[in-house]
């Protein structure tokens, strides 16, 4: 007999397929009214979604889903699931054809409005269908998580969809070509043709055709509601399907679609999606995507933004009290920030603190000022719209932005650009943690505002748009440079940004924690996982346990010879013996030295040639600093920006052990004791409120 939870499992998956299907056949047929209340098929989705991961149960229907999916984007709306993959309720999922029947709700709404693109139509009736294409996507993307055997289901599969006859297919394009140089994606299907099936509907005017889901999955792309984010994901997880369909053609497509619809988060997901496969970087991908997307100047202003540290060299500061003119604007400092341990910070670095003589970075950390404020620019124009390819977005003023008043360094800058302040771009994406400090407003009165001035909520969706397209950008090139792919690594050294730009973003507080976490993870890959560091410190293992091999002197008498005087001769027998080692020995421990004789010691490029374990100082004080700041070691669950930041820099400490910068007993003795209070649960809490109870 089969187990009562195998049992309740199937009648959940029977009962939910009853659901399911109900919702696609009402919603392709356009002769019914779309159904104002989805709410059964809202749960039915979520209980699917649900089912797919470990120890997850509970739905929480109080939350108006449908709202709660129009207002986030694909990816940020993935993000609010996951978990560790079920692969039992998986494949029970997948043998009683529960996946195809979540398929089909997704296409159900593309046969209700053929040929017409179903999302052209802004009217209200389609809102309940948008959430419900979101939730059908996240719950195909919780079918396939973690389970080659769904991911492999799913790219063999087809089903059946609408087709225009080759008889009208012409006729239909010629008209469509008359009034639209744009076509959509159902239209580019029809255009490249696919050869019908003899069976015509009833009216004679359509047809049935097998397409792979896959397939489908490529012509719904341009629709911001999930089919990107879930081939990122399938992509990234399969090898196979990464082979198949990671081609020139799909990532040329990608790029024109960021230069058509705008800096939209999960096409640059999609890049670094098939970068990495399993964990494993793919050079050839990485490389492909460095060579169509950002070796082309005039192809990357148009879906990149661009770096440029600041100088404050030519400025003219105002004297006297002079605080509300621009320029001293501009040159005062932000306000402080909270750290996780609850203590205000303004990011002032303490000259005091002990630092080795030389260090990567020495003379710009050790300077008054510090590190250079961050600039951002990007191909903008006021008269921006979606299909308007020579401007990525908006200009500043657009986005209630100005431009700063200081240069780029070094004339890295290009004439005309407009450039703000990294932090005035991007606080938004914090702006409980950041909005009093950036612009001298508390959150909860810059959130009135923001209710009853619809310019001013327009401009900040607009921030917030772009900035979280930055962030995906970070990681993006990250993903190319993993791996040590060198050609990725040495373009964007000399293109994108310097060790000391992007260590100074990572020292800033005022930047939103998913900026500087993915700031952190392309600093490892970029500047630190690379020639002549080696894992291990060039060892197959970091030692456990150290056994010293030595040639002591016995100190034992000798025994006399005849011929010999009567004397006592001390001598070194060759007896091997285990002797203690302090860890204050300097070779005790491996740590990176680099050799006169090596290869490498003359080169011009310090980031070679830096002889000792001090060379990344300044990234094993952002490490320690950072841990510090947590205090006690209390972590709160529910941070989860902070706990992204928090994961990365734990990443940063990890790779500095390994490559023998963290290797000397003064080293440990300051991060065992940060580390042990973090990793200690006892303290932890779900929510700050619990906390200060």
């Amino acid at each position: 007999m089969a187990p009562r939870v195998e049992v309740n499992r199937l009648r959940l998956i029977r009962s939910l397929l009853v659901n399911c299907n109900l919702y696609t056949v009402a919603l392709s047929d356009p002769s019914r009214a779309i159904r104002d209340n989805l709410v059964s098929t809202v749960y039915a989705l979520l209980r699917v979604i649900l089912l797919c991961y470990k120890g997850k149960s509970k739905i929480d229907m109080t939350t108006d889903w449908v709202k709660k999916a129009n207002s986030h984007s694909p990816a940020a709306f993935t993000a609010l699931f996951g978990g560790v993959s079920d692969t039992a309720a998986q494949r029970a999922c997948r043998d009683l054809k529960l996946m195809d029947t979540v398929f089909e709700m997704g296409y159900a709404v593309y046969a209700r409005t053929f040929p017409a693109d179903p999302w052209a139509n802004s009217s209200a009736a389609f809102n309940g269908p948008r959430a419900i294409q979101k939730l059908v996507h996240v719950a195909i993307q919780a079918l396939c998580a973690g389970n080659k055997a769904s991911q492999d289901y799913f790219g063999r599969r087809s089903s059946l969809v609408l087709e225009i006859p080759s008889t009208q297919l012409e006729h239909t394009l010629n008209a469509q070509d008359e009034t639209s140089s744009l076509t959509s994606p159902v239209q580019n299907r029809r255009r490249r043709g696919s050869r019908p099936s003899k069976e015509l509907t009833a009216d004679s005017k359509v047809v049935h055709v097998p397409q792979l889901w896959m397939d489908t999955i490529l012509e719904q792309l341009e629709a911001p509601l999930g089919p990107a984010v879930t081939l990122s994901k399938l992509l990234s997880a399969n090898e196979e399907l990464l082979t198949k369909y990671a081609t020139p053609k799909l990532v040329m497509k990608f790029s024109e679609m960021v230069q058509t619809l705008g800096p939209q988060r999960r096409f640059v997901d999609f890049f670094a999606a098939i970068c990495i496969v399993q964990g494993r970087a793919v050079k050839p991908n990485q490389e492909m995507v460095l060579r169509l997307t950002w070796m082309d100047l005039k192809v990357r202003k148009s879906i990149y933004l661009q770096l440029r540290p600041l100088t404050t060299r030519g400025v003219s500061v105002p004297r006297g009290n002079s605080a509300s003119s621009s320029s001293a604007k501009v040159l005062a400092k932000y306000g402080p920030v909270k750290l996780p341990s609850g203590a205000l910070t303004d990011g002032t670095i303490d000259s005091s603190s002990p630092r080795p003589a030389d260090f990567l970075g020495r003379e710009i950390y050790n300077r008054p000022k510090g590190f250079s404020p961050v600039g951002i620019t990007w191909a903008g124009t006021a008269a921006w719209n979606r299909g308007h390819p020579e401007a990525l977005f908006w200009d500043l003023e657009h986005l209630g932005l100005k431009a700063t008043k200081l240069r780029a360094e070094d004339d890295m800058g290009e004439k005309g650009e407009e450039i703000v302040r990294l932090e005035e771009l991007c606080w938004c994406l914090d702006g409980p943690a950041l909005c009093e400090a950036i612009t001298g407003e508390t959150w909860v009165s810059y959130k009135v505002h923001l209710e009853h001035d619809k310019a001013l909520r327009k401009a900040f969706d607009l921030r917030v748009e772009l900035a979280t397209y930055f962030v995906g950008q970070l990681l993006l090139h990250a993903a190319m440079c993993s791996g040590r792919s060198y050609n990725c690594i040495d373009r964007l050294q000399r293109t994108f940004a310097s060790y000391t730009t992007l260590v100074g973003m990572a020292y800033n507080p005022h930047l939103p924690q998913l900026v500087r976490a993915a700031v952190v993870d392309l600093i490892l890959v970029l500047y630190l996982d690379r020639y002549p560091q080696l894992q291990s410190s060039g060892r197959p293992k970091l030692p456990e346990e150290l056994w010293v091999y030595s040639m002591e002197s016995s100190n034992k008498p000798r025994p006399r010879r005849k011929s010999s005087k009567n004397y006592t001769e001390v001598q070194h027998d060759g007896t091997p013996l285990v002797r203690p080692l302090k860890l204050s020995d300097e070779t005790a421990l491996p740590k990176f030295v680099l050799h006169p004789s090596h290869s490498l010691a003359n080169d011009p490029d310090p980031f070679n040639s830096f002889p000792s374990h001090f060379k990344f100082f300044l990234l094993r004080n952002l490490g320690n600093q950072y841990m510090k700041s947590f205090n006690n070691g209390c972590v709160v669950h529910g941070h989860r920006k902070e706990n992204v930041l928090a994961s990365s820099m734990s990443s940063l400490i990890a790779a500095l052990l390994s490559f023998g910068f963290q290797s000397s007993t003064s080293n440990f003795q300051e991060l065992v004791p940060i580390l042990v209070r973090t990793l200690d649960g006892r303290s932890d809490v779900e929510r700050m409120v619990k906390a200060n109870k």
